[in-house]
């Protein structure tokens, strides 16, 4: 059996969220645990957004968004916060972020194409959201019943290229990571991740166009060069 595994942000699903969304979440947040007024969303979004970047994107480990919500509202407004207080700040604010992230035409063309193949299907994403949030976002733009599978670094896996991610994932489908193939949009993480444990590795490029397309099997522009390389693979 073969089993795919994709990747979420600019494969299946783009993010619109501007900072006035960004910080306007954040209101919405603090409002949900009753901090309004005792520190500007701004701050926290601020605050947030060095912090989760520390380490840079090569970082093995993900960041724990709750933790680092929970010290970011204890720090900005000088008050004991306890971890339900943090997760409720971040469940308030998410929902408002979630409408600006929508799916993408083409993965969903993609994600319909693999049913109709009827090949199992993993979303497998570096993302320091909390996996109940991201379960959230999946069922609100009809990502859930097209894949089979969701292993996020945030679940407690290292971060894509690490081989963490990509066994996790494959086992989840029942498969070996060389039965799988691995559709990105990044070079090092996913098509470097993916092949460096035997996997088929397409580089997606129809949301955002990539500089370097070396070493992956196949460049896939429209979700239809996708799934002819993922036939022609499936078949051998």
């Amino acid at each position: 059996m073969k089993a795919v595994l994709v990747d979420l942000g600019d494969v299946l699903i783009v993010d619109d969220i501007t900072l006035a969304a960004s910080t306007e979440g954040f209101r919405i947040g603090l409002e949900a645990i009753g901090r309004s007024g005792r520190v500007s969303p701004t701050r926290i979004m601020l605050w947030l957004r060095r912090a989760v970047g520390e380490g840079g994107t090569r970082r093995e480990h993900e960041q724990d968004l709750v933790a680092l919500a929970r010290r970011a509202l204890r720090e900005l407004t000088g008050e004991g916060v306890t971890p339900d207080e943090a997760d409720a700040f971040l469940v308030a604010s998410h929902r408002h972020f979630h409408r600006f992230q929508r799916l993408l035409p083409d993965g969903e063309r993609l994600l319909r194409g693999l049913r109709e193949r009827r090949l199992p299907v993993a979303v497998v994403s570096n993302t320091p959201t909390p996996p109940p949030l991201m379960g959230s976002l999946l069922d609100d733009l009809g990502i859930t019943p097209l894949v089979d599978s969701v292993v996020l670094s945030s679940a407690g896996h290292r971060r894509k290229p690490h081989p963490d991610m990509f066994v996790a994932a494959a086992g989840s489908l029942g498969v070996a990571p060389a039965d799988g193939v691995m559709l990105g949009d990044r070079i090092h993480e996913d098509v470097g991740g993916g092949g460096a444990v035997g996997m088929a590795t397409v580089l997606v490029t129809w949301a955002r166009p990539a500089t370097d397309q070396s070493g992956p099997d196949c460049v896939a522009g429209c979700a239809e060069e996708a799934l002819r390389f993922i036939d022609a693979w499936s078949a051998r």
